[in-house]
């Protein structure tokens, strides 16, 4: 398992304001919960925002589509 440490800083994460509004109000989908179910576990979060995390984990945004990682690598020295 390669264990691999990404920041992003909360302003420069671009969204769409009407999502942000939705997922403010709980409309959320099914498949961002999944996301949210399998990646939460390895995410911190140092400021809490419920409806960015939710554009980031929705694979129907373009958030949902921001972050992709390649295992690239076999011995990643920090």
């Amino acid at each position: 398992m390669v264990n691999i440490l990404q920041k992003y800083i909360q302003k420069d994460i671009p969204y769409i304001e009407e999502a942000y509004k939705c997922a403010n109000e709980f409309v959320i989908t099914a498949g961002g919960q999944l996301n949210r179910t399998f990646v939460e576990p390895n995410v911190e979060y140092q400021v809490k925002d419920f409806a960015l995390e939710e554009i980031m984990y929705d694979p129907q945004t373009s958030g949902g589509l921001l972050i992709k990682l390649y295992q690239r690598v076999k011995h990643m020295n920090y």
